[in-house]
């Protein structure tokens, strides 16, 4: 097969996404933190160049009462508000907690060997980014997925605490779950210089936990016809990669 072309653009700069978008007939879009509010110039840029399908990667989390009015709530709603109203067609993916955040320090520090999260028992769905990549070339290599949101879990429902003690059967050594307050967690996570509005976002996340928001899908196991990869099934797949943290 061919190697994909590789081409560079700009958020904030409009001509150089439509450029970009340039005889592509369809568009995946993921992005992060403030590239999320920056999102609708792509999707208006798609729309000139002719794209006819967007799969944009959402979050699950968006329709919890306690994110929607956060940052990132805000500019993941707004956002697809955009899309829909772009005049393309569109699939939007709202993934859950990704099994990979075990490998970002301000979520577990495998040097203090803790999770210091304020979730008390609250449970995730981990989800394998494999699993949400491969919904993505579902929908964006077959007809029928124009006009859905899919909401993506993983196939089990676990606690900090559950997810840290695999965690440590992987790695061979104690990495805990301690059960912050909210305020500690605050301090703790602005002295790692985390900027405010992303804190703000994560402790809203961590009290929708907290409250029994998160719940589970078989969306992964329809759309791919297998069932969707464990939080076990990852930890196994990245432990050398873990190990090396």
């Amino acid at each position: 097969a061919d190697p994909a072309e590789l081409v560079r653009a700009d958020h904030s700069d409009p001509p150089s996404l439509t450029a970009a978008c340039g005889g592509a007939r369809k568009a995946f879009v993921v992005s992060g933190g403030e590239g999320i509010g920056l999102e609708p110039n792509v999707f208006d840029a798609a729309k000139v160049a002719g794209i006819e399908h967007v799969v944009r990667v959402s979050a699950l989390e968006v329709e919890f009462p306690e994110v929607a009015a956060t940052p990132l709530g805000q500019w993941h709603l707004e956002a697809e508000r955009r899309l829909r109203g772009s005049g393309v067609a569109w699939t939007l993916l709202r993934p859950s907690y990704f099994s990979s955040n075990t490998r970002l320090p301000f979520i577990v520090d495998q040097r203090e060997g803790r999770a210091f999260l304020p979730t008390g028992g609250g449970k995730e769905a981990p989800i394998d980014p494999h699993d949400i990549a491969a919904v993505a070339v579902v929908a964006l290599t077959n007809p029928g997925h124009e006009g859905e949101t899919y909401l993506l879990t993983g196939p089990e429902l676990l606690s900090f605490g559950e997810m840290m003690a695999k965690l440590s059967a992987t790695l061979g050594r104690t990495i805990r779950h301690v059960a912050a307050s909210e305020d500690d967690a605050r301090q703790h996570l602005l002295a790692l210089g985390i900027p405010t509005p992303y804190v703000q976002s994560l402790l809203s996340h961590f009290r929708a936990v907290s409250a029994g928001r998160v719940y589970l899908t078989s969306t992964v196991s329809r759309l791919l016809g297998r069932p969707a990869r464990s939080f076990d099934d990852w930890l196994r797949e990245n432990a050398a990669l873990l190990r090396g943290a």
